[in-house]
């Protein structure tokens, strides 16, 4: 059943209404795939949500939400997180790894449209707009009722981006989430920048959370599993 849908799916894939809907990281799918089958190999994951922060076009967001259907898993919600205006100025640790401030900038309206045409759910979907710091999740969580993660994609490629991630994300763990850092390996896999660096000192700042290190995926990424 599951292999028949999986044939439906990539059809449908494969005649997307625009070709202009890809993904930035094409070898971030294939991982996505792979942590969902697992998320779901012995359980129902109820409701609980996915998580992304830095859609670009919204095609990871998208596909996240074609394969946990996929799998039978209805409930899920999906919060995705963005500029939509690029990436922020960049400055201090973050230099000297090739981003640029407003690279990747895609506007909301835009992503709607993709998510729209391509048959999203956007009953289950819900988009929210802002530069990452912590003022500005904490002013989401006053407006909010965030879901426990099953899954995350941290896609903000600097380092001054991925800490207020981490700090949001991470304390809504309550028993295993898979992240996959779309940008790991990014800054010639120096551990004083980027990815690397955030999240080395967020496993100081929450040492209840036990870190099991998964697999690359492409020349940039990596997948972790964090439990309680």
């Amino acid at each position: 059943m599951i292999k028949e849908k999986f044939k439906s799916f990539l059809a449908r894939k494969m005649n997307l209404k625009s070709n202009a809907f890809y993904a930035c990281s094409p070898h971030l799918s294939p991982a996505l795939v792979d942590c969902i089958k697992k998320l779901t190999e012995d359980q129902s994951l109820g409701d609980k949500a996915y998580y992304e922060f830095g859609l670009f076009k919204g095609h990871s967001l998208w596909f996240a939400q074609q394969i946990f259907s996929v799998y039978d898993q209805k409930e899920i919600s999906y919060y995705g997180f963005d500029s939509f205006s690029g990436l922020p100025k960049v400055e201090g640790i973050d230099e000297g790894g090739g981003f640029n401030e407003g690279d990747y900038s895609v506007s909301q309206n835009e992503v709607l449209l993709n998510l729209e045409k391509n048959s999203a759910d956007l009953n289950k979907i819900q988009l929210f707009k802002g530069f990452f710091s912590n003022e500005h999740f904490r002013n989401l969580e006053k407006s909010n009722q965030f879901k426990e993660p099953c899954l995350a994609v941290i896609d903000c490629d600097l380092y001054s981006s991925t800490v207020p991630v981490l700090d949001f994300l991470l304390p809504k763990i309550k028993s295993e989430t898979y992240i996959l850092f779309d940008d790991y390996n990014c800054f010639e896999k120096d551990d004083g920048k980027g990815q690397r660096l955030a999240l080395t000192e967020a496993k100081q700042k929450f040492p209840n959370l036990k870190w099991e290190e998964l697999n690359d995926f492409g020349w940039h990424g990596k997948t972790f599993k964090a439990s309680l």
